[in-house]
């Protein structure tokens, strides 16, 4: 298919709207700012550099987060697969991870053994 500058155009227009809407609002951004201000400080042995990992603790024990042995496959991972995961990829211990878990559950503790800079939104 022959790309017009009519469609160029309306391919940018939509790109923009699409990223445009994922800007956050100021009252937000003030937060968000906070919260990476303080991960940086945290971070101080690993250069200021951080990981943010959206783990919900409560999810993995529905059955949407069970293996499907057929296609060996999961939809979801826990702590240990998550530390794991990290340290084959090449984060050392030093590396701190900002958990989006609102408390603190005993199966992160496996994370934290690997990674002891490990925290939650609540300490």
């Amino acid at each position: 298919m022959k790309k017009t500058k009519e469609n160029s155009n309306i391919d940018s227009i939509a790109c923009l709207g699409m990223f445009g809407t994922l800007e956050l609002q100021p009252e937000v951004n003030g937060v968000v700012e906070s919260m990476v201000e303080r991960l940086k400080t945290l971070s101080r042995k690993s250069n200021g550099q951080f990981i943010a990992v959206d783990l919900r603790v409560d999810m993995l024990e529905k059955k949407g987060c069970q293996g499907n042995s057929a296609s060996k496959s999961k939809s979801c991972y826990g702590p240990q697969e998550i530390a794991m995961f990290l340290r084959k990829i090449g984060f050392n211990k030093d590396t701190t991870i900002y958990l989006t878990q609102s408390r603190w559950d005993n199966s992160l503790d496996a994370l934290k053994d690997l990674f002891p800079r490990t925290y939650t939104k609540v300490k």
